[in-house]
């Protein structure tokens, strides 16, 4: 897996999926929150053992926008089959 820096790449290079999006599949429970904050104004959260999210693609790269929090924990991400790595989404406060 590779890994491109945001700042290489252009608007152009992007196609962005919100948490509404019908591309994407979740398993288990799932809450939607309203956030103006967030991209596309809402994002989704579990905190189910088994849940799961999961979106195909064609192209050569995928990007995700997380927020970390004190209530948050660790996210498992694996693309193409591999092993899941941990995405470590705590914080002390919410960034």
């Amino acid at each position: 897996m590779s890994v491109a820096r945001a700042a290489d790449l252009t608007v152009a290079d992007y196609k962005r999926h919100e948490e509404t999006s019908t591309l994407i599949a979740y398993e288990g429970v799932w809450t939607s929150t309203a956030r103006v904050t967030s991209s596309g104004g809402s994002y989704r959260v579990s905190d189910n053992d088994g849940a799961a999210a999961t979106i195909a693609f064609d192209g050569t790269a995928v990007g995700l926008i997380a927020m970390k929090a004190p209530s948050h924990g660790v996210m498992h991400v694996s693309l193409d089959g591999a092993a899941p790595v941990d995405v470590n989404l705590y914080a002390s406060y919410n960034i």
